[in-house]
């Protein structure tokens, strides 16, 4: 009895019945073999590298369910990215993967869908699962699905609170989609939007970011109250310690004048450092790095903001007084927002009005000792005010699309 017992337990702990956790590589090659199963009885070929799919100078017929499907049979916990480049998606395979998403098993934090000619109406069966599931970064570049996608997307992402990043460059977005996207993003965690290359044009982009600007003028009053507080308890503080100090140094003198039979002598301090020990005194103040503090969860707070290539063009304006208007929400959200690193104006004629307001607002900004702001901006302004510009801002770099990725997949 003893020995089959014991055999028992080795077995329980062979097959992971003891409640610990199965390892990932021995369930990474049974996906493996089972995709390839799959792939085989639904006549596509494998795609070389699982979690990433893409089609890029091959006719290669990869597809999407034969990957979901083994992902359940499996029960592969251990996915942490989806990678799809250049796929065509149905709206049945979009739906696969949205209930793959709900069962909430799969921790799935990186979503990339990059031109993968998703409709409208897929996208807003997909944003269905976004409320049960943990991701963090959401792509979709690329495919065309404009305003009415971007309104079945946000109807998905009111109140999220895991998603940090979304990506919409190149998917038809009008001025219609600002004010959705500034309505909607404003009440979710999202910090991170990439617009570039769409249509937003002036309109578009003044109703995106007015929450943020709204939200970035009340942060202005919150610190100067805050500092006004500080200031107050601190004078106070400093005068309860002065005093206290001052009483000290009295019963210091008293008790010596005593001990010597000398007379009293009355000391009164005129400056609040001499009231201070000598320790003190000669303490030096360290200087503290300056640490970009983190957006307090869901609300109106953005720390990147890409909006290359919008049709940002003020000169389309006959009146000058609805192109300064657009600048300077722009130059209040650069001088008043602490979480703002960095913003993209590239491929927008702002023009000489634009570049003042934007180097106006960086001013403030130094002023006010906020975090630098990482900025890129078009050339066709003052050569003056673009130097201005370069100099209070940090270098945001043009960023080329590669190819090949490095970073394949994590678990």
């Amino acid at each position: 009895m003893i020995g089959k017992r014991k055999v028992k337990k080795k077995r329980i702990k062979k097959n992971g019945l003891n409640g610990n956790k199965p390892v990932p590589s021995v369930k990474l090659s049974n996906l493996l073999t089972m995709y390839q199963k799959i792939c085989k009885e639904s006549s596509c070929p494998p795609s070389p590298r699982v979690f990433i799919i893409y089609s890029i100078g091959d006719q290669k017929n990869y597809m999407l369910e034969p990957l979901i499907k083994s992902i359940r049979n499996v029960h592969y916990t251990f996915i942490k990215e989806l990678y799809l480049w250049k796929i065509p998606l149905q709206h049945s395979h979009v739906a696969t993967m949205a209930l793959m998403l709900e069962k909430g098993d799969y921790k799935l934090s990186t979503l990339e869908l990059e031109d993968c000619d998703i409709g409208a109406y897929s996208i807003a069966r997909l944003s269905q699962s976004f409320q049960n599931n943990t991701l963090v970064n959401l792509v979709l570049d690329f495919n065309e699905f404009g305003d009415e996608g971007v309104e079945g997307l946000c109807k998905g992402l009111k109140g999220n609170s895991s998603i940090i990043k979304l990506s919409l460059n190149y998917c038809g977005l009008t001025g219609k989609s600002g004010k959705i996207l500034g309505r909607t993003i404003s009440s979710t965690a999202i910090r991170e939007v990439y617009l570039d290359s769409n249509k937003l044009g002036p309109e578009g982009v003044r109703s995106l970011i007015e929450p943020f600007v709204e939200q970035s003028i009340i942060e202005v009053f919150e610190r100067r109250q805050e500092k006004e507080k500080k200031e107050a308890e601190a004078a106070t503080l400093a005068s309860e310690q002065g005093a206290e100090r001052q009483q000290e140094l009295l019963q210091e003198m008293k008790k010596a004048s005593n001990n010597k039979g000398c007379a009293i002598i009355l000391f009164f301090a005129t400056s609040r450092s001499a009231l201070l020990p000598l320790a003190a005194r000669k303490k030096k103040k360290k200087r503290k790095k300056k640490v970009i503090p983190l957006p307090p969860g869901v609300g109106a707070w953005l720390s990147k903001l890409h909006i290359a290539d919008n049709g940002l063009d003020l000169s389309l304006y006959n009146d000058t007084s609805a192109p300064l208007g657009i600048m300077m929400m722009l130059k209040n959200f650069i001088a008043n927002s602490i979480y703002l690193i960095e913003l993209n104006l590239d491929g927008n004629l702002i023009g000489d009005l634009g570049g003042l307001e934007i180097r106006d607002g960086l001013i403030m900004r130094k002023s006010a000792s906020l975090p630098q702001l990482k900025i890129l901006i078009g050339v066709r302004m003052q050569t003056e005010t673009l130097t201005k510009i370069l100099k209070l801002s940090g270098r945001l770099s043009r960023k080329r699309r590669k190819a090949k990725k490095k970073k394949l997949m994590q678990f």
